[in-house]
């Protein structure tokens, strides 16, 4: 699934290459530890004990309950993976597969953002990113806009209404035919530092667990719930210390509930396993593509994404809105992957994660405290139910 988050970087031939060749890497993993927790002969686990792999491998040794998503779905033959990454990775080796897409330079930054690593100036890297991205279309919106006050505090991320345009419908597992719609997913903002995230760890301040949720049942075409009042997602503190701008990621995920809680797995999948690996991949691509652009600048200007004022630009700039790109193209296939072996059925989006960018505490949306009404629509590919979204982000 190709993503096109709302507000994003521009969806170039080069993007798009570079989201999917971070999908193939994430499906790669999780394929090799499915196959090694099966017993082939053909795959191994690394050494690394944080690999994905490995993470994909607890799942199917006893991790979850009998039966649960994962294990099911992971059993079945690779999907959407490109034969030029698969033909370049071992799956005995003692090295994980992103070790390997690393070493390999198997996944390239687009050759434009590598070019202009060498300038770390957030005006140069706004400019590179092009009209459509977040820096570009925030900064013009705001253009001679009052600045907010008092300064908020809080940015998040609401949603309004859910509308069934077609009910997934009467099957086995839902004897009543109605919708029972669920909700829940991830928020991050480009400040999360990757080593504090994975299995184990709590939701954070710049890492939002969204535990899932009932948002509406549905009996008919065509209805519409409003929620009163609007529910906010996640919510972010904007008076925590950090660069700016910041960047802001909304992944809001839907299943309709049938007998099963394969929708709680997949959560746990997006948050634990999933997410972190995109995001540290995508950290370590950046870094290291800054490091080889800087050659003949001063080597703390990018040492290390986060690590100086400049390098954090970098990330604010460049990886996060990345992450974002390739997080979306990652879960789209798989969740393309898992619905056909789930209970619970999953609903698939193009546009996500959600994007939003604010330059400062102060600048707000246009000297506005909120966006425009926004829609996004969810769909069970090849069989019924679509259900829209409508959303905003909201500063107070």
């Amino acid at each position: 699934m190709t993503p096109s988050p709302r507000t994003s970087l521009p969806l170039d031939d080069d993007l798009a290459s570079f989201s999917q060749s971070i999908a193939d890497v994430v499906l790669a993993s999780v394929n090799r530890g499915a196959a090694a927790a099966s017993g082939r002969s053909t795959a191994t686990l690394p050494a690394s004990g944080s690999s994905l792999e490995r993470r994909a491998a607890a799942v199917l040794g006893g991790a979850h309950p009998p039966g649960a998503m994962p294990t099911r779905a992971f059993r079945t033959p690779p999907r959407r993976l490109s034969r030029s990454v698969v033909t370049a990775l071992d799956f005995t080796s003692p090295k994980s597969v992103v070790d390997q897409a690393l070493e390999k330079k198997l996944v390239m930054l687009p050759s434009g953002i590598t070019a202009a690593l060498s300038k770390t100036e957030p005006d140069n890297l706004a400019a590179l990113l092009g009209a459509g991205s977040p820096v570009a279309s925030t900064t013009v919106g705001t253009a001679g806009a009052p600045a907010l006050s008092p300064a908020p505090r809080e940015l998040r991320l609401m949603i309004h209404r859910i509308t069934c345009t077609q009910k997934v419908g009467f099957e086995l597992t839902d004897w009543d035919g109605i919708d029972q719609i669920l909700c829940g997913g991830l928020g991050w903002n480009s400040l999360v530092d990757p080593d504090t995230i994975g299995p184990g760890t709590t939701t954070s301040p710049h890492y939002r667990k969204v535990p899932q949720f009932e948002i509406g049942k549905f009996r008919k075409d065509g209805q519409a719930v409003d929620l009163r009042p609007d529910r906010a997602f996640c919510s972010w503190d904007l008076r925590l210390p950090g660069g700016w701008p910041r960047f802001f990621f909304g992944d809001i995920r839907l299943a309709e509930r049938d007998s099963g809680q394969d929708f709680a797995a997949f959560l746990k999948l997006l948050w634990d396993q999933i997410a972190p690996q995109v995001i540290d991949l995508v950290s370590k691509i950046v870094e290291d593509a800054a490091k080889g652009a800087a050659q003949g600048a001063s080597a703390g200007s990018v040492a290390g994404v986060g690590g100086t004022a400049a390098s954090g630009q970098v990330w604010l700039l460049v990886a996060g809105p990345l992450a974002g790109a390739a997080l979306g193209a990652a879960m789209g296939a798989l969740t393309s992957w898992f619905v056909e072996d789930t209970k619970d059925d999953i609903l698939e989006a193009a546009d996500l994660p959600l994007t939003e960018v604010l330059m400062d505490q102060t600048s707000g949306f246009a000297g506005r405290n909120k966006t425009e009404m926004r829609t996004i629509e969810y769909v069970r590919a090849g069989s019924t139910g679509r259900y829209r979204i409508q959303y905003y982000w909201l500063l107070s």
